[in-house]
């Protein structure tokens, strides 16, 4: 014998619609193997699991960063939005306010001179 071993690694991988593609593996001793080599092949199995959790929780992160960037431009864009429907509504609220103003002004004016050809000429009676 040349003292090779032989051990067996599996894996399996799977594909969800969009582009992903996760896959992971494992180890698995032979059928004969000894306690050492079993437990060898376990310890590689955390350390994989252990490589797996890492990159969910990348992952994880990284989503729930871009959520949170969204959210953010979001929100100010939404304040904003809020911030010109408010001014809008001012404006057709108080906008003809200057309007009106001037309008009553003509009205006084418009009053007085009415009536003040009938004064006159009351006068010179």
């Amino acid at each position: 014998m040349l003292g090779i071993t032989s051990e067996s690694i599996s894996g399996t991988a799977g594909m969800r619609l969009g582009g992903r593609a996760r896959a992971y593996r494992s180890s698995a001793p032979p059928p004969n193997a000894t306690t050492a080599h079993r437990l060898d092949s376990l310890e590689e199995n955390v350390a994989y699991l252990n490589e797996r959790i890492d990159a969910a929780l990348s992952e994880l992160d990284e989503a729930g960063q871009r959520l949170s960037a969204a959210l953010a431009q979001e929100t100010s864009q939404r304040a904003a939005d809020d911030a010109n429907i408010a001014s809008r509504l001012e404006d057709l609220g108080v906008g003809g306010l200057a309007l009106s103003g001037v309008g009553a002004i003509w009205l006084l004016v418009g009053t007085i001179m009415a009536a003040i050809p009938v004064e006159i000429a009351t006068a010179f009676r």
